[in-house]
């Protein structure tokens, strides 16, 4: 507790925003994506900070094998469980923190993820929940691993994370196949929510997106777009296709109408207005200039975020600025990716939003991925009336992927079809 107090006000140095649903009332499980030991640091400070009693967490039994690290994990909450089997003490262990009206921290992927990419579910998240019939909040982590990357031992400065709770999810009967299906939509809570997205998990249903816009309501009730915000998104989308003299005039407009105090507070007009100050920098020569207004448009559409997390274009905004600035005005390319993939979720049939995540994955390499998101763009359909041109642009880089993987082939097969000198495989089999 000390150690956690002690490093409060550095935690919060990090945290650029929380897009929270209420807690239910303890005792509950929270199921998290893991991909930082700073992860345990961050979920402690928040359910402490809401009033809540301090966590315990599931923790890998070869963490408590030196007597240092083994004080830590038990200071920082740790219960030790081992790995690759069913573990009944740390089951029980567990058990008793829920019984006793605690707050459990499971990561279901059952360890961090190394690659960016969400894990496979074990079954102990919904074995403890099915058991002693406690509610699951899924949070997704966005971030942490640019604060702490796997290998480091001191975090990095100027590094920002995100924390999205999800709705309490209820927990399931004793039948293994309900337990094995809850596993599942843990993860896909827990992907979604942290931009770990991945096509196996599937979609995000129309009946989600409704329930997540109803809590919304419920807790924002001023998050509503109005005539006033209407015709300022319509110059604002307006000057992203006009000539560089048009397009400044429209955002000057657009900047004057969404900064009236009817419409101060509200989430949708403060994305709409940092995205407008983000175009603008675009046309400016000085770059102090340019600085100055990318950044107020950066803190202007993180703070529409937070007060509602459930705005596509707002990821997408924050996705593609994450993507251009520095990094050391904040920059951070995974956390751009990880936004496009919130963004999808949240709009499964947005084609923009499916393009510009294909594109970024093809940035890092993703190409399998990619290839995947260049055929969904050919598949959705949205209204928009530039839809025909994204979709000639995601098949040509789709032919291209192809192309390329059927040149990488070839070489690979007159290879696999020359025979073996005798006494084993040549260098190149190898």
């Amino acid at each position: 507790m000390i150690l956690l107090r002690t490093l409060e006000l550095y935690i919060r140095r990090h945290i650029a925003a929380v897009f929270e649903t209420p807690f239910p009332k303890p005792p509950f499980i929270v199921a998290a994506n893991h991909t930082s030991y700073f992860d345990h640091f961050l979920l402690s400070w928040l359910i402490i900070s809401r009033g809540l009693p301090y966590p315990k967490f599931l923790t890998k039994q070869e963490l408590f094998d030196s007597p240092f690290s083994a004080w830590f994990n038990r200071t920082a909450g740790g219960i030790p469980i081992k790995r690759g089997s069913v573990d009944t003490e740390a089951v029980d262990a567990a058990g008793q923190v829920l019984e006793h009206g605690g707050v459990l921290v499971v990561y279901p992927e059952g360890t961090r993820s190394k690659d960016g990419r969400i894990g496979f579910p074990r079954a102990g998240v919904s074995l403890l929940a099915s058991r002693y019939q406690v509610p699951v909040v899924p949070i997704g982590i966005l971030g942490s691993n640019a604060v702490l990357p796997i290998g480091k031992r001191i975090p990095r400065m100027r590094r920002h994370v995100f924390l999205h709770m999800g709705l309490a999810l209820t927990p399931p009967g004793d039948h293994r196949a309900e337990q094995k299906k809850f596993s599942l939509e843990i993860l896909r809570q827990t992907a979604h929510l942290s931009g770990q997205w991945s096509s196996h998990l599937g979609e995000v249903t129309e009946d989600e997106i409704e329930a997540r816009e109803r809590t919304l309501r419920d807790l924002h009730p001023t998050a509503n777009r109005g005539e006033l915000l209407e015709e300022a998104n319509l110059w604002l989308e307006e000057a992203f296709r006009s000539s560089p003299a048009r397009a400044e005039e429209l955002l000057v407009r657009c900047v004057k109408r969404l900064s009236i105090r009817e419409l101060r507070g509200n989430p949708y007009a403060q994305v709409d207005l940092g995205r407008a100050y983000a175009k603008l920098a675009d046309y400016k020569q000085q770059p102090l200039s340019k600085i100055r207004l990318a950044l107020r448009g950066r803190r202007l559409i993180q703070s529409g975020l937070k007060r509602n997390p459930f705005n596509p274009i707002g990821w997408h905004a924050w996705a593609v600025l994450n993507e251009r600035l520095p990094s050391i005005l904040g920059g951070n390319a995974v956390i751009g990716l990880h936004s496009h993939r919130i963004a999808v979720s949240l709009h499964p049939n947005w084609r923009r939003g499916g393009l510009h995540l294909a594109q970024a994955l093809m940035d890092r390499t993703e190409y399998k991925e990619a290839q995947h998101w260049y055929q969904r763009v050919l598949e959705m359909s949205d209204t928009d009336p530039r839809d025909a041109t994204r979709a000639d642009i995601a098949a040509r880089m789709l032919q291209s992927i192809r192309e390329s993987a059927s040149a990488l082939a070839a070489p690979l097969q007159t290879e696999s079809d020359t025979p073996a000198p005798e006494g084993g495989f040549d260098e190149r089999q190898r």
